[in-house]
């Protein structure tokens, strides 16, 4: 195991880099005790997306050392508003885990069956039918340069789920894995949502005010019944990502990169 620094200042209850909260929405380094000691600090962050952070948000990531942008967004997002971090040395591997996702939005919204609900079938879906991505997402994860924020719109659904998975694979506990994906709500605020509002507007994609608030929404419960029912499916979480083939040798390499005592 790897013997890691503590790395930047963070706030002990937002998990949150010091400074960054006005240029790096919903910015944090991923985090979890597993029974080998824990997530090594300095390797992984999370974040929205990255296309307007500033002269402030590209010198918290060149402080960081950031080396990677693991960005799940798809191909229209990533081309309108690519992540501003050239000049900086950072490599962006582009793995989109949905392929629209105005339809994607559009579908949760219409969906009558409850925000939570809407929710969780959305993650489901992405996890059932998005395969091939979502192991993509996780070897990349495995390979690239260190250290990496994994980056999508909010940073709170498409990198909710991959880190979440990702935390499973390296020992971190449900309660843990959980608290981590709320946090989002408390980091995503009003004037971003207003942003988000106004610009799904701006295509003529009027949201309702429910299917908004799923836009920072969070809810500890969904993300839990999401992976119960991947469990309950194949069985464990390492046999659904045997399945789409991130292999043993993946999730050693995984442990391997990102545990260790700190």
């Amino acid at each position: 195991m790897t013997q890691r620094s503590a790395g930047p200042a963070v706030d002990p209850v937002t998990e949150q880099v010091t400074g960054s909260a006005a240029w790096l929405v919903n910015f944090r380094p991923v985090v979890g005790t597993t029974p080998d000691g824990g997530i090594l600090p300095g390797l992984l962050y999370r974040s929205a997306s990255l296309e307007a952070i500033g002269d402030p948000g590209r010198l918290v990531l060149h402080d960081l050392g950031i080396r990677t942008v693991l960005d799940l967004r798809t191909t229209a997002e990533s081309d309108f508003r690519p992540s501003d971090v050239a000049g900086l040395g950072i490599a962006e591997v582009r793995v989109p885990l949905v392929a629209d996702m105005h339809d994607t939005v559009r579908r949760v919204a219409e969906d009558d069956v409850g925000p939570e609900v809407a929710l969780e079938r959305a993650y489901t879906d992405l996890l059932e039918n998005g395969t091939s991505a979502v192991a993509a997402a996780l070897h990349a994860m495995a390979e690239a340069p260190l250290p990496t924020v994994v980056v999508c719109a909010a940073g709170k659904d498409r990198t909710g789920i991959l880190v979440a998975l990702l935390q499973l694979t390296l020992g971190v506990g449900m309660d843990e894995v959980v608290a981590g994906y709320a946090v989002s709500e408390s980091m995503l605020e009003e004037d971003w949502l207003d942003a988000v509002v106004e610009r799904f507007a701006s295509i003529d994609m009027a949201l309702p005010p429910a299917a908004a608030r799923l836009l920072c929404a969070a809810p500890p419960t969904v993300l839990r019944e999401v992976i119960a029912h991947l469990v309950e499916r194949h069985g464990s979480i390492g046999a659904y990502l045997e399945s789409i083939g991130v292999g043993a040798d993946t999730r050693s390499r995984l442990r391997e990169r990102f545990v260790g005592h700190r």
